[in-house]
């Protein structure tokens, strides 16, 4: 009966101890994450452009807006026209400009550990609905009142003016 008593007191004192809040799996990650959203969460709020000549005959036209509900739209269009060599002289057509396409998702600023060990900063957005979600993450540098500044996989920083 004692060993009971016993074995019911430590299950007691080990639950007591126990904390229904879930501990994060790297501190580092979880402080420099909870940093990000304390220093830019407010300002990437609000609505983005970006235009991106990539070269001479192509560019992405990227507008976002973010919102606080961590809601988000992008619209991407691309741009195209054609280069002419005209006896030396290297002419271009008008631009056209091909359909928008427009997401929506949500958004959340978060940091995590990269291949490398090094902690690194993203927006990660998650496109699509419940059953098909696809998630970016982009690399997030800085925000303040008027620019953005992230970078897509493989391409340079983009800056994003605020509208």
């Amino acid at each position: 009966m004692r060993q009971i008593l016993f074995f019911i007191a430590a299950v007691l004192a080990f639950c007591a101890c126990s904390s229904d809040e879930p501990q994060p799996t790297d501190r580092e990650v979880y402080e420099a994450t909870q940093w990000l959203n304390e220093e830019y969460g407010q300002d990437v709020i609000g609505s983005w452009q970006n235009d991106s000549a990539l070269d001479e005959t192509f560019r992405v036209i990227t507008s976002m807006e973010v919102n606080a509900d961590h809601s988000f739209t992008r619209s991407i269009s691309y741009a195209t026209r054609e280069r002419i060599d005209n006896n030396g002289t290297t002419e271009y057509t008008e631009w056209t400009v091909e359909p928008q396409r427009s997401e929506d998702g949500i958004w959340q600023l978060r940091a995590r550990r990269d291949d490398d060990g090094t902690i690194g900063s993203y927006m990660t957005l998650g496109i699509g609905d419940k059953y098909n979600t696809v998630i970016q993450d982009v690399g997030f540098l800085s925000a303040d009142d008027t620019t953005m500044y992230i970078c897509p996989v493989l391409w340079t920083p983009m800056k994003f003016v605020r509208q």
